[in-house]
């Protein structure tokens, strides 16, 4: 107990000395810069957060979200990508763009020495992007390549179907990517127009991270994004998804093994419940020690080769998602609820409590090594509308957290549940 609280507390002191290391400033165009002191490494990081994710995409036309964000690294106004490819061969700057269903993200990292530079770039990536016709094609192919990947891995395709029923006619029921059809459907023109409608500086974040003077980064972020659109973006507000009845589906795989995943509702991100759902799914299926883990580890005659449980953060509110493999699909069922039931039933014990907390410290402690993690991690706070010392205040809420705690929410959270059945052959043969 005493070194998950020393870790803890560590963790609580690190975070108040990164708020108290950072600056922000709001533009007149609504731009929100931020820069973070940070020396402990040598590689600084830019990340560019736009709150233009997949639950913007319009209807039956999934995708245009991920292409219009990956598009934006294939040559500018300015400069072609062949040329972009040219001017950063050789020097230590590394890119990437990630989409999620919420958010847009672009960043780059580089040696300090060459810092300057990869903001530049980044700037000039955001602002002036070409969206050439011959990119879009090549883009298009690795989203295919991309979704035909999440397809033929269990956890993901099930994972798609999983949202599908848990979000029901809400835009996280859609696949980040997109479908097959819409991809392939997309044009130049639509991508354009969705950069057009919500990429604009009063929905963007840029996240500075590095071993430099905080003011004067400001200053330099100014400059570099004064030509970022200041224009009015397309808001699309969506109601909180509501806990139904329990739904379930049934799938059928060539593959030998079947696969399950079941899914809840969770509380708001900011919400009191937050930490200690945290840690009842880290006592439920967070790796060794955990529940799941002891159970299907040590079964009988049915194979299990991977089950475990997570949490997973959306703007508008937590999902629960326990899951496993199995020979034995329905005693896999079964043991699955049987393990929630006993989090309901019986508070944990005081052993599991604790190596909950340290695992899940553990684990914040590790995603925050790197400037790119930090810049990440500030600009999504950002847009999700947390205050500065979030992360300090989670960790002390997270300390705090009693057993009677994680058997007040797995009573009020694992409920309702939304399930996917992938069993091993062909659909059963119904009579007329």
């Amino acid at each position: 107990m005493k070194l998950t609280v020393t870790v803890i507390a560590v963790l609580v002191a690190v975070a108040s000395a990164a708020v108290a290391d950072m600056r922000q400033v709001r533009l007149d165009s609504g731009l929100t810069l931020i820069a973070l002191a940070d020396s402990w490494s040598d590689i600084s990081a830019v990340s560019v957060m736009v709150d233009a994710g997949s639950r913007y995409d319009p209807d039956e036309r999934g995708g245009l979200a991920q292409l219009t964000n990956e598009m934006l690294f294939e040559g500018t106004r300015n400069a072609t990508w062949e040329e972009i490819v040219d001017d950063l061969d050789g020097l230590s700057i590394r890119h990437g763009a990630l989409t999620s269903e919420d958010f847009a993200e672009l960043y780059l990292t580089a040696h300090e020495t060459e810092f300057d530079t990869a903001i530049a770039w980044l700037a000039e990536f955001i602002s002036r992007p070409a969206f050439d016709e011959g990119r879009l094609d090549l883009e298009k192919e690795t989203a295919l390549r991309l979704l035909e990947g999440e397809m033929n891995h269990a956890f993901t395709r099930n994972y798609h179907s999983l949202s599908g029923l848990l979000f029901h006619g809400h835009p996280y029921s859609r696949p980040v990517l997109g479908t097959p059809e819409s991809i392939r459907a997309a044009t130049r023109g639509e991508i354009v127009s969705f950069y057009e409608q919500h990429y604009g500086a009063s929905n963007t974040i840029v996240v500075a991270v590095g071993d430099f003077d905080t003011e004067k980064m400001l200053a330099r972020l100014e400059v570099l994004f004064a030509d970022y659109p200041d224009r009015e973006v397309a808001r699309r507000e969506t109601a909180r998804a509501e806990s139904g009845e329990p739904s379930e589906l049934d799938v059928y795989s060539d593959g030998e093994d079947g696969f399950i995943e079941i899914g809840f509702l969770g509380p708001e991100i900011d919400s009191d419940d937050y930490a200690a759902t945290q840690v009842m799914i880290s006592v439920l299926g967070d790796g060794p020690g955990s529940r799941l883990a002891d159970r299907f580890g040590a079964c009988g005659s049915a194979k299990q080769s991977v089950a475990g449980a997570f949490v997973s953060v959306r703007s508008e509110g937590v999902r629960l998602v326990a899951y496993a493999s199995s020979d034995d699909i329905d005693a896999t069922f079964h043991a699955l609820n049987d393990e929630f039931e006993g989090i309901r039933a019986v508070a944990v014990s005081d052993v599991e409590l604790e190596q909950a907390k340290s695992r899940i410290a553990t684990r914040l402690a590790l995603r925050m090594e790197t400037s790119k993690d930090k810049a990440s991690a500030i600009a999504r706070r950002h847009l999700l509308g947390l205050q500065s010392n979030f992360r300090e205040t989670h960790f002390e809420r997270l300390e705090s957290v009693t057993a009677d705690d994680v058997q007040r929410v797995g009573r009020t959270y694992l409920v309702n549940p939304a399930t996917v059945i992938e069993r091993p052959g062909k659909p059963p043969r119904r009579g007329i």
